[in-house]
């Protein structure tokens, strides 16, 4: 137990944890569209949901083609989402680094 707690603390650790979740995030991404395409050939109703899912996705693309206002609305929300998400990522590092420099001055038991 304390060589894990002490893995915890050390920078390689951290790094390679972070560097396998972005090849696995990254794995996953690809795998996403081959396994959709694997479902749908097997069970009818995942075929039904995912052609109505992209004709969904392709009617509002024309939309957004056509409306050049609503466009600039719609990269304006993502810009907001994309911040958002920012913001929670910053607030969590922040977080664990407070975490860490609490735990890291006091023994643990």
């Amino acid at each position: 137990m304390d060589e894990i707690l002490n893995s915890l603390h050390s920078p390689g650790w951290w790094f390679t944890s972070v560097f396998v979740s972005i090849l696995l995030s990254l794995v996953v991404g690809f795998l996403k569209d081959a396994v959709s395409r694997g479902l749908a050939r097997s069970w009818v109703w995942y075929r039904k949901w995912r052609a109505a899912t992209l004709s969904r996705k392709e009617r509002e693309v024309e939309f957004l083609s056509r409306e050049p206002a609503i466009l600039t609305l719609y990269n304006n929300e993502t810009a907001a989402v994309l911040m958002y998400t920012l913001l929670c990522l910053l607030l969590s590092i922040l977080s664990l680094a407070l975490m860490h420099s609490m735990f890291s001055s006091t023994e643990l038991v």
